[in-house]
């Protein structure tokens, strides 16, 4: 399995955590997080958004959009955002995010 297919795996499932809980819960109680070390694509854009040039940044933005607009699936996205990010850099990104177990997106900083 190449890492595309892997990584495309992964954000999958945990979309499909997200829908799950999203409809067992109602009202005020409902969140857009999955349960567990899961990380949303909108996550992983507010951590990537920093680190790319702001040509990537609004290409990623566009893709996000197209996804959200089902005008392309979870896989070709994830293709995408491979070849815009770069392999490593979205592993890093999402092993990171996962290693957070806080609900806000942490602000990487530059020194």
């Amino acid at each position: 399995m190449d890492p595309s297919q892997i990584i495309a795996c992964n954000l999958d499932n945990e979309l499909q955590r997200t829908n799950i809980m999203n409809s067992n819960q109602q009202g005020a109680n409902a969140t857009n997080r999955p349960s567990g070390k899961g990380v949303t694509f909108a996550t992983l854009l507010q951590f990537l958004e920093p680190q790319l040039d702001k040509d990537r940044n609004v290409q990623l933005q566009g893709l996000f959009a197209r996804l959200m607009n089902n005008s392309i699936n979870k896989e070709e996205f994830v293709r995408h955002m491979i070849t815009l990010v770069g392999d490593h850099t979205l592993r890093m990104a999402v092993r990171h995010l996962r290693s957070c177990n806080k609900g806000e997106v942490p602000v990487r900083q530059n020194v």
